[in-house]
């Protein structure tokens, strides 16, 4: 029963690829896809350096901390189904950055 619902469960998981070129000794190519069978409706978006982001409140916890700085560097990030959040994106670095939602963006 137990491999039944293993296997019934799999079935419908769905998931992302990521691979890495290296190039050279000191640069890699990383790329990621969505591998789902749903349309996201991703929407690019460019946020500045110095933009405040913010952590949204957590439900049901008034004396849980909210959370907020400012970006250093700006970046490019993939928002999905038009939430205040990044899936995926580069900052000027070239680096991934951490995605939580932001105070203000630019929509392209």
């Amino acid at each position: 029963m137990l491999i039944l619902l293993f296997v019934l469960l799999a079935s419908t998981i769905h998931g992302c690829s990521d691979f890495l070129l290296n190039t050279t000794s000191d640069q890699v190519v990383s790329a990621r896809t969505m591998d789902d069978n749903v349309t996201l409706h991703t929407l690019v978006e460019i946020i500045p350096r110095d933009t405040l982001v913010q952590e949204p409140p957590v439900r049901g916890c008034p004396d849980c901390p909210n959370y907020a700085w400012r970006t250093k560097l700006g970046f490019v990030a993939f928002n999905s189904y038009g939430y205040n959040t990044a899936d995926d994106g580069l900052n000027e670095k070239g680096r991934r950055p951490i995605f939580t939602s932001s105070a203000r963006c630019t929509r392209h």
